[in-house]
């Protein structure tokens, strides 16, 4: 009799952490699913922001959560933490920047959100592989190469 009484509270118990690990996966997953609409969210409108104007603190704040819970949902919903994904942004917006003859690398660095040109260089080469003086003289001579002559 205490050996069925011992399988029997053993296999309830089985069951129960069963259904508690299939519960935490379903919380698990709604809350992912909420997490990731609040970040779609944000990035829609961080990408309408000017991007000297996007700082992490100030998303956060936007998503109503501290810059370390924010950090963590951002890079579990895509994959990538929030500072790479600014740099890549900066970058990005860099190099539509450099078309421009009439900006300097210094400008460029501040209308992209750096403070200065050795952080810009340097977030720069880290993403591209180049440093930004080479990369636009090497735009702008694809450019003068592209255009057809007359």
């Amino acid at each position: 009799m205490k050996n069925i009484k011992a399988s029997y509270t053993a296999q309830n118990f089985e069951n129960g952490r069963e259904s508690l690990k299939y519960l935490t996966r379903k919380v698990k997953k709604i809350k992912d699913l909420r997490y990731k609409n609040i970040i779609d969210r944000l990035l829609v409108k961080v990408n309408s922001m000017p991007i000297r104007e996007i700082r992490l603190e100030v998303v956060a704040k936007e998503a109503g959560f501290s810059t370390f819970h924010f950090s963590r949902v951002f890079k579990s919903s895509c994959g990538i933490n929030f500072r790479k994904y600014l740099a890549s942004l900066r970058v990005e917006k860099a190099k539509e920047l450099m078309k421009d003859v009439n900006l300097d690398l210094a400008e460029i660095a501040s209308q992209c959100g750096y403070e200065d040109l050795s952080s810009f260089s340097r977030a720069f080469k880290t993403i591209t592989g180049s440093n930004p003086g080479k990369f636009r003289e090497n735009l702008l001579s694809f450019d003068r190469k592209s255009i057809p002559k007359v």
